[in-house]
């Protein structure tokens, strides 16, 4: 199994991509955090595959966590879901290494293509 933390601050969205990974086999959903502290204090004490990270919380920054996993030498690959359609944020993101970028509003498929790609 793939071991999946979410990282989202709408309830809502955190709901939905909670059941999509749900709809996707040999994907497990470990954690969903709404912020960063939370997650960086979990991901210190386990082991996870993959995260799908929200690039903007309140307060917070999805492409200064991904700095922040890179610097740590953490190793879990990262799936940005955003609103944010922006070349330079898209570049960015893949320059510190993000797996793939989605952007809300996504479909079902093209969520599982993502998580496809990734497996």
């Amino acid at each position: 199994m793939i071991q999946v933390m979410i990282i989202e601050d709408d309830p809502m969205v955190r709901d939905i991509n909670t059941k999509f990974l749900q709809r996707v086999e040999d994907f497990q959903l470990i954690k969903a955090a709404s912020n960063l502290t939370e997650a960086q204090l979990f991901v210190k004490k386990h082991k996870l595959d993959l995260i799908l990270l929200d690039i903007y919380l309140p307060n917070e920054n999805g492409i200064d966590f991904l700095k922040w996993l890179r610097t740590e030498e953490i190793g879990v690959e990262v799936i940005l879901i955003t609103a944010d359609k922006s070349i330079d944020r898209v570049q960015e993101a893949f320059r510190y290494g993000a797996r793939d970028y989605l952007i809300k509003p996504f479909t079902l498929e093209r969520f599982k293509e993502s998580l496809l790609k990734f497996k």
